[in-house]
């Protein structure tokens, strides 16, 4: 297989397709595990390329099929259709990058080890290790974690 200059990919049999649908076509047999629903209305995840919400490339993102409507997305682990966390939408996208860049100074400062910072975050907010990931925080649970990490550091 090699892929041209016009992002078209000619296969084994010669035949061109779409390098994006070819992407897509082998995105839908690699997560058939993975359920995400809409926290706004509802519906199941569909998985879709990137450039669907940012217009270049970064991957693949799971996305409410209502994106228009809902705007609720999470992106990828790098190559791989595993999402990062669960649906978003704006306002908690926001939320969850704010309390990211509060969580992470604290330990990339050296106050404390990651390890050590995950370990106080569940503490701190009652949750197993399992769930102490900001990528699957709600809007509250991240203003919970500015409001706890803001006061102690």
């Amino acid at each position: 297989m090699r892929v041209s200059s016009t992002n078209f990919i000619t296969d084994e049999s010669g035949a061109f397709r779409n390098a994006l649908n070819l992407q897509e076509e082998r995105a839908e047999g690699l997560a058939p595990d993975v359920t995400l629903h809409c926290p706004v209305c509802g519906a199941r995840a569909v998985l879709k390329d990137s450039r669907a919400i940012y217009g270049v490339f970064h991957g693949f993102v799971w996305a409410c099929p209502n994106l228009a409507i809902c705007d609720t997305y999470v992106g990828c682990h790098r190559n791989s259709h595993s999402p990062l966390g669960t649906l978003a939408d704006a306002p908690t996208r926001r939320a969850r990058g704010r309390a990211h860049r509060l969580f992470d100074s604290i330990w990339k400062s050296g106050r404390l080890s990651r390890k050590d910072a995950y370990r106080l975050l569940q503490q701190k907010m009652g949750l197993s290790e399992r769930d102490a990931h900001i990528a699957k925080f709600t809007l509250s649970q991240c203003n919970k974690l500015c409001d706890i990490f803001m006061g102690e550091f």
